[in-house]
């Protein structure tokens, strides 16, 4: 049975290291031995040089109780939980992915000298672009069919919510200093999904792209940077392109584009559709979903004859009630 993870302070890390060395145990025995995961034994080992240093560092009786300092995982799991508690006193929903995102993504240690160095530079790389010529360019993940969670309802009435689906596209966005948005690329899972199944994909107003994840790739990304070069090849502009480090964007080389990327963990910071130009633009898009499924709702019944009479011209109602 697995020994369940207790924190252990630096005098009992440091004593656990004095018994091993006058004692010959493997790794499983000492944890054996001290009631304590195979994991935190192979960490102490490891660390063994650290731990003495700051043993030797503190007095006599501070020794005891002392800890280490924090590492960086315990600084990134402090700024996430309390990203995480402000979030939840505002009732807002957060999820596994969310969080995730937040780690993987966001939480990223952030150096404020380098993000001010950057800013400092801005000026110097835009200098001979107009700002309709200057774009920014990212992606970000829909959930499609998400409906909201929360809703009016009559005092002491249940509520009862199904599943939330997780059907996702990626959406690419891009747009100008001026507010000017490129037409968007999506990326979704089916080549041709059903609901395409009647209509041409050329006339749709998005840029219509596939792969079994409904990920961006190199060869995606890479694609639509070329047809954008030669968009604006065609009305003779140079422009200038932002895009952040992320793996499928491409480091190329164009002939009306100049492709500038932000430096690491520097994109929530410094990145212009991450300053609520992409929230927003999943703020409008819940509420065009919303509103069609209210419709759909409502046409429903009218099928269905359930107010078809209260949709009728009052005259025709009159009629059928002398009629009886």
């Amino acid at each position: 049975m697995a020994c369940k993870r207790k924190r252990l302070t630096l005098k009992e890390k440091i004593d656990i290291l004095e018994f091993r060395t006058s004692n010959t145990m493997g790794v499983r025995a000492l944890a054996d031995k001290f009631s304590v995961s195979k994991t935190q034994i192979a960490d102490i080992i490891a660390n063994k040089d650290a731990l003495y240093k700051t043993w030797a560092e503190n007095g006599e009786e501070k020794r005891k109780w002392t800890k280490l300092q924090k590492t960086e995982t315990s600084i990134i799991n402090n700024e996430v939980l309390n990203w995480f508690s402000k979030l939840r006193e505002k009732n807002l929903p957060v999820s596994g992915p969310m969080l995730q995102e937040k780690i993987c993504g966001e939480a990223a240690s952030v150096d404020e000298e380098a993000i001010d160095n950057w800013k400092v530079k801005i000026p110097e790389i835009i200098a001979n672009y107009a700002e309709c010529d200057i774009f920014n360019a990212d992606e970000t993940g829909l959930f499609y069919r998400v409906l909201p969670d929360k809703t009016m309802a009559f005092k002491n009435e249940i509520c009862t919510g199904g599943n939330i689906s997780k059907e996702r596209l990626t959406v690419l966005l891009c747009t100008n200093m001026l507010g000017e948005f490129e037409r968007p690329l999506v990326i979704g899972k089916a080549k041709r999904p059903r609901a395409f199944k009647k209509l041409d994909i050329n006339n749709f107003p998005v840029n219509w792209f596939w792969n079994k994840k409904a990920w961006m790739t190199i060869e995606i990304m890479t694609e639509w940077l070329m047809k954008f070069d030669n968009r604006m090849g065609q009305n003779k502009r140079k422009v200038l392109l932002f895009l952040d480090n992320a793996a499928p964007h491409p480091h190329l080389k164009m002939k009306n584009i100049e492709l500038v990327f932000f430096p690491p963990n520097m994109t929530s910071h410094c990145q212009p559709l991450d300053q609520g130009v992409i929230h927003q633009f999943k703020k409008l898009y819940r509420t065009q979903l919303l509103l069609h499924s209210v419709c759909a709702g409502i046409c429903e019944l009218v099928t269905a004859k359930r107010i078809y009479p209260f949709l009728q011209p009052k005259s025709y109602i009159q009629g059928r009630r002398k009629a009886k």
